[in-house]
């Protein structure tokens, strides 16, 4: 069984004892004990930890963002998330089914919850996410300083909007606010930032009266968090829309919900595709009594119930209808309609059936859709109601009301996970996860195995005991199944290993030689390797032959010397380096031959030490004199 994860979107950390603090309460909804292990992801998406501790049955477990940053072995939490987060979420790992909330506490003992997310409004067919915040203060309200936080949990960046409407009822004056957020990555902002702009955003909301209304759309679902927090210390979640369900709330939300999409419903004498067009127009095609039917005319849509919506059809014939549609899903349900030559309300006996919606392209008699998406696809993202077709086969994932997932005989809220398992004769691997407020990401469809590239091998090795190697930094693999592992073996004497930063350091204490397999495995087991050899050779120093040293020599001015060549030294580690010193006016050293050449110019004595060097600065010297005299001068009789 693996462990399924779950996320707090905001651990307030500890700074200074009256400051407001987070807290993390965590219940055991099993009559089983287990294992629960907490990361830390800070906003620019560093993953840290884990903090663990067991989690009795039936049990519960506090802990403060202080307990978590370092531990608290009182209470039996080890390990920790580590310190200098800033604002992060936790991502909590586990085989029980818990119940994860945040908190943040004043200094007087107040709790505010922070597990609360904004829930998401809408997904149209351009897969754009939309995210209601009713009710946000101004920057002009200095006591009670709202703040959005925006979570990209995803593994693509998101591109988001920020638009707001004041208590005047008029949009925002300066326009929308666009930002981009990295993958897996957040950023909190203020009102102050919305309004008057910010090196990270595009564009600004400006003045307002009131309040703000914002929305918040993005290509990619988002965890969005709307707090306040008092200049007395304490914190508010306001991350609550108005009561509601599956129905579009107004007129400008049906819009967005069938936009280039239609409406289908059978009724006893055929089936009808409404579709809502630009400008309020609407145009009905389809069948009745066996023949085609075309309609024109205007619309308007109202909300009558949080899953229930009425639409009022005023076609250009004069005729009018009135269908009341119940949301089921985003993409289904029941309705209840009849016409009228015009009388409002409509007279007559309401006719019921099932609706749903699919494209434009599908006009004409058929079956009803449900929703899906065709074949299955990695991320691709489903919304309530929407499926998608495992490939190969006609078994379909599908997203319920109450926005679990549904696969074959699975049926979870978090994810659901299938490797290589046979399934109606056919090797099935598949994976996808939720990812807030009902979206699912299909994440895995076939098995992949993890590899590294062909140039990858980090080469043979040869250290020196007793010295601090060069950091080796051993390369990423690439495919695979979820998380990533990697390992090195076997262990060499002084080195290490770290598997997440995948670097190899230390000092080695012993010498030998090492034949490494370095693997990647993935979270079903597949697993690729490289080879490579670590040899580790004894600390030695050079040394001379007892015989090599260069007797003194004598040369005169003006005459080239001849050639003196001085000994190699052996042993030592690595390459071999001379040097010879002082230096004698006109005479030259080559340090890659080691021979002595030139004339001399000026007389004098010169103590010479000639040294050679390895390559971790262990060192041996010979020494020898040279003379150089001025010439000899003939006498006369």
């Amino acid at each position: 069984m693996r462990a399924d994860r779950y996320t707090v979107p905001l651990l307030v950390p500890a700074t200074t004892a009256d400051a407001p603090q987070g807290l993390l309460r965590v219940l055991n909804g099993t009559a089983s004990s287990g294992a629960v292990s907490i990361y830390a992801i800070d906003d620019a998406g560093a993953r840290s930890g884990p903090a663990t501790f067991t989690l009795n049955a039936s049990a519960a477990v506090e802990f403060t963002a202080t307990d978590l940053q370092s531990g608290n072995a009182s209470l039996g939490l080890t390990g920790g998330i580590g310190t200098n987060l800033g604002d992060a979420r936790l991502e909590i790992h586990t085989d029980l089914r818990i119940v994860p909330l945040a908190f943040v506490r004043a200094a007087d003992g107040t709790l505010s919850a922070m597990h609360h997310t904004v829930r998401m409004a809408s997904t149209d067919g351009s897969r754009t996410y939309r995210y209601e915040v009713p009710v946000f203060n101004l920057s002009t309200e200095m006591t009670q300083v709202s703040r959005l936080r925006l979570i990209n949990p995803g593994d693509s960046a998101a591109a988001v909007t920020v638009s707001g409407r004041d208590d005047s009822g008029a949009e925002a004056a300066g326009g929308e606010v666009t930002l981009t957020i990295a993958a897996r990555a957040a950023q909190t902002l203020t009102a102050r930032q919305l309004e008057a702009g910010d090196t990270a955003l595009t564009g600004q909301l400006g003045a307002g009266t009131g309040k703000w209304r914002l929305t918040v759309s993005s290509d990619q679902p988002l965890q969005v968090v709307n707090l306040v927090a008092s200049s007395a210390g304490y914190w508010n979640n306001l991350s609550t829309t108005a009561a509601g369900g599956p129905a579009p709330a107004d007129h400008d939300a049906a819009a967005e919900r069938f936009d280039g999409q239609g409406i289908v419903y059978e009724t006893g004498a055929g089936r009808v595709t409404l579709t809502p067009l630009a400008d309020d127009r609407c145009g009905e095609t389809g069948e009745s009594g066996g023949g085609p039917t075309t309609h024109m005319g205007d619309y308007s849509y109202m909300a009558i119930g949080p899953e229930a919506g009425r639409l009022t059809l005023d076609y250009d014939d004069g005729d009018r209808c009135q269908a009341n549609l119940y949301f089921l899903t985003r993409t289904g349900g029941w309705f209840a309609s009849r016409c009228t030559g015009g009388d409002y309300p409509p007279e007559g006996t309401w006719l019921g059936g099932n609706w749903s919606v699919e494209g434009d392209e599908h006009d004409g008699s058929g079956t009803l859709t449900a929703g899906s998406l065709g074949e299955c696809y990695p991320g691709l993202t489903l919304g309530i109601g929407q499926s998608c077709t495992y490939p190969g086969t006609t078994d379909e994932f599908s997203v319920n009301v109450r926005g679990r997932g549904s696969f074959l005989d699975r049926l979870a809220g978090i994810r659901i996970r299938i490797s290589n398992e046979t399934i109606n004769g056919q090797a099935v691997h598949f994976l996808a996860s939720h990812q807030g407020d009902g979206v699912w990401r299909i994440d895995r469809t076939a098995d992949t195995s993890p590899s590294f590239a062909a140039d990858a091998g980090p080469g043979d090795r040869t250290y020196t005991v007793g010295a601090a190697i060069d950091t080796l930094a051993l390369p990423a693999a690439s495919g695979g199944e979820g998380t990533l592992s990697y390992s090195l073996s076997p262990r060499v004497p002084g080195l290490g290993f770290d598997r997440t930063t995948r670097e190899f350091t230390g000092t080695p204490t012993r010498a030998g030689a090492w034949s490494m397999t370095y693997a990647v495995s993935d979270v079903d087991g597949d697993s690729d390797s490289l080879a490579f050899r670590i040899t580790v050779v004894p600390d030695t120093s050079p040394s001379f032959a007892a015989d090599a040293g260069p007797v003194d020599r004598t040369y005169t001015v003006g005459t080239a010397i001849d050639t003196l060549m001085l000994p190699s030294a052996s042993g030592g580690n690595g390459m071999l380096t001379y040097a010879l010193s002082p230096e004698v006016p006109d005479l030259s050293f080559d340090v890659t031959t080691r021979a002595l050449t030139g004339t001399p110019v000026g007389a004098g004595t010169y103590p010479m030490t000639y040294v050679a060097s390895d390559a971790d600065g262990d060192s041996t010297s010979l020494a020898f004199r040279i003379t150089v005299r001025e010439p000899l001068t003939g006498g006369g009789g």
